[in-house]
């Protein structure tokens, strides 16, 4: 582990200007803000991003149903399409198409949930609702979604009292399926959700899938807040040759070789726009080296 540490002008962002860029960003808390939905400036700069020959592609916990709503929409009213879209934490592969998503079933196949191992799920959020009224009576008010490869358990906000709640349900759902399911795993996703899927299922396998359909000499750079300790990006920095930047509100300390930009859904923003702005094709490295710097430093001084 090393310490926080804020992007310099010298991290090698030459090394990755002048080619093709393969972008791939989290969505909650990096590309938007939690719940929130993509802003129309946020889905300009993207489609900016496609024009000039990058790639562009998001990884979330969440449904594609979610996903369609708070990041496909607002690409679609700007005539967006091409984007990629990984949902339930990489298990489901989509592209984004001028009607909607189109989801690659042959690539989800092999994350899906058994036919047995949904009627034994059935069986578990059956007892997590009877558990849930016991100790919550008409105040219940926590979802719970899942389709073919992901089961999510989720509160309603991150305040105290539901942070307690969400660390019970997961102390549920780890005793209700532990040896009953011991092909799948029970996670976490964002501050306030608890989620079971198919064992070795995460972001890592999503982002292991954009290296593997990349071409030679393109660069990947993935975008997320939750690299440390047990966060749901930290999978991704398994897989090699992938540049990791950090764009979590509050710095903590980071895995080794994760660049941090802080600043949020807004860093991302401006991340975005100035890779664009620069054409990639050809880059002014000098240029791109001097924005980054600025922006994080910029961001560390107003932390400060």
């Amino acid at each position: 582990m090393s310490r926080t540490r804020i992007a310099r002008a010298d991290e090698g962002y030459a090394g990755l200007l002048g080619r093709v860029m393969i972008v791939v960003a989290d969505v909650d808390g990096t590309l938007v803000p939690r719940n929130g939905v993509l802003a129309i400036n946020a889905a300009r700069t993207i489609a900016r991003l496609i024009d000039v020959g990058s790639q562009f592609a998001v990884i979330t916990g969440q449904s594609s149903t979610d996903v369609a709503r708070r990041v496909v929409q607002p690409l679609l009213a700007e005539g967006i399409s091409g984007a990629t879209v990984y949902t339930c934490e990489g298990a489901c592969r989509w592209a984004v198409m001028l009607d909607g998503l189109h989801e690659d079933h042959a690539y989800g196949s092999g994350h899906a949930f058994s036919f047995e191992e949904q009627l034994r799920l059935e069986s578990v959020v059956n007892r997590f609702l009877s558990w849930m009224y016991r100790r919550m009576g008409t105040q219940f008010s926590e979802s719970v979604w899942w389709d073919n490869a992901m089961l999510v358990f989720k509160t309603r906000d991150a305040s105290s009292p539901r942070m307690g709640l969400a660390r019970a349900v997961r102390r549920f759902i780890l005793r209700e399926t532990r040896g009953r399911l011991p092909a799948l795993r029970v996670g976490i996703a964002g501050a306030t959700s608890t989620i079971v899927c198919r064992a070795g299922v995460d972001k890592g396998v999503a982002v292991r899938d954009v290296v593997r359909r990349s071409k030679p000499g393109e660069a990947v750079i993935y975008l997320g807040d939750e690299f440390a300790g047990s966060g749901n990006d930290f999978p991704v920095l398994r897989v090699h040759g992938i540049t990791a930047i950090s764009v979590a509100l509050r710095p903590v300390v980071l895995p080794d070789g994760v660049v941090y930009l802080g600043g949020g859904p807004d860093m991302t923003l401006r991340f975005l726009d100035t890779l664009a702005e620069t054409s990639l094709y050809e880059a002014d490295a000098r240029a791109v080296e001097l924005a980054i710097k600025r922006e994080a430093v910029a961001y560390a001084v107003r932390q400060a």
